[in-house]
């Protein structure tokens, strides 16, 4: 038995996200690949060469910045989303499925939780 592919790392699943207090689902799903797919793993090493060229230079990279690179590796596992017609923020409609607008909804702590869980939980991505 082979088990190079038992887990698929780069393969996408959908999770909809939940209320933080019921549970209850709010209609809104993210298409997640693992913390391990590639995509997060080129972003963490692009940070962590970044870091190290920066110490080398006796620099170190300040806290906003650190909570940045958290936010951009958490959102190399977002490869889509759908809204199901909800808002983000009030009056602004379903924020379009971009960079920038995966690190704002990833601001909010429940939501950066939620997606964290997911993506680093190997079972989700794990052939039965």
């Amino acid at each position: 038995m082979s088990i190079f592919n038992i887990v698929k790392y780069d393969e996408a699943i959908k999770y909809e996200l939940v209320h933080p207090a019921s549970g209850d689902g709010l209609g809104i799903t993210f298409s997640l690949v693992s913390s391990a797919s590639d995509q997060a793993k080129a972003i963490y090493r692009k940070q962590i060469k970044l870091n190290y060229a920066l110490q080398r230079k006796g620099k170190t990279i300040d806290i906003d910045e650190g909570e940045a690179q958290i936010i951009e590796r958490l959102s190399a596992s977002i490869v889509g989303w759908d809204w199901a017609d909800q808002e983000f923020r009030e009056g602004e409609g379903a924020p379009e499925f971009n960079k920038s607008n995966i690190s704002d909804v990833l601001t909010v702590d429940w939501i950066f939780d939620q997606i964290s869980k997911q993506v680093n939980d190997i079972q989700n991505f794990t052939n039965p």
